[in-house]
């Protein structure tokens, strides 16, 4: 059994940095070094060309509503129109074969002209065929309104997804704790202008610190994940285990990390152990 003693460093394994989601100006809640809980608001961007943005679309969306409603109905008369067309065609095919009945009838009598019995035929050909047009083309009319719903439909729902994915980036310009742990490093002044993507501040999980060591590299090869370690801090040893051993050498060293069974109080990141 053989021990390695070596100088280590308290690191962050969760130390999420969080960013700008929009242009415009920073206004920090927190300072570097307040304890934060996951959800607090550590800072807000305010962005008035995002919201304006947000704005218009939303308008955009509500004309767009407005507008299918009233597609929405005009379809429905419409449908009506190409309806009442049909049934009328059919009325009249009922009125001419109750003409053309009396006609067979007076023909066969010999009291009217066999034209004027030929006239009465014809009339009711001719409304059957109207009455068959006319459901054909109330058919075809609306399955082409329907289409055209259809679309002014998508073109809504298309529009709700963009003011969706708005409210969402206007959202997040209250820039909020993912982790409980502390406020970092802040990486713009108060007020500062910053643009879309630019880092604004991390937040350091205290629940999660591991202890990072240098070994020399004629060592490297005795140590694997999984060994037993002792961490020594305020005069006190807390177990713990190696976590991760680097594959690379750099400088005579070998890197390595330890996860402490249990976090002492008042362990701080990058302090000396």
């Amino acid at each position: 059994v053989s021990d390695v003693a070596a100088q280590a460093t308290v690191v962050a394994a969760v130390s999420p940095t969080l960013y700008a989601p929009a242009a415009g100006t920073v206004t920090y809640t927190r300072n570097a070094g307040d304890a934060v809980r996951k959800g607090d608001l550590l800072a807000t961007v305010e962005s008035p060309g995002l919201r304006n943005e947000f704005e218009r679309e939303q308008a955009t969306l509500e004309s767009l509503r407005v507008d299918l409603k009233r597609q929405e109905i005009d379809v429905g008369r419409k449908v009506l129109q190409g309806q009442q067309t049909s049934d009328m065609a059919g009325v009249a095919i009922r009125a001419a074969e109750r003409e053309f009945a009396r006609a067979e009838q007076a023909w066969a009598q010999k009291v009217i002209s066999e034209r004027d019995f030929q006239r009465a035929r014809d009339e009711l050909d001719e409304a059957r065929l109207t009455h068959k047009h006319a459901v054909a083309t109330a058919g075809l009319e609306k399955e082409s309104l329907e289409f055209e719903l259809q679309t002014r439909r998508l073109q809504r729902d298309r529009q709700q997804l963009l003011v969706e994915d708005l409210e969402r980036r206007v959202g997040e310009l209250e820039v909020k704790s993912p982790v409980d742990g502390i406020v970092g490093d802040l990486a713009v002044t108060q007020k500062a202008s910053v643009q879309q993507d630019a880092a604004l501040l991390t937040v350091v999980d205290l629940s999660a610190l591991e202890i990072e060591f240098r070994v020399a590299e004629t060592y490297a090869g005795t140590i694997a994940p999984g060994m037993a370690s002792e961490v020594s801090f305020g005069g006190k040893t807390y177990a713990g285990e190696v976590s991760a051993i680097s594959p690379e050498v750099r400088q005579g060293e070998v890197t390595g990390r330890v996860r402490l069974r249990e976090v002492p109080p008042g362990l701080r990141q990058n302090q000396r152990v």
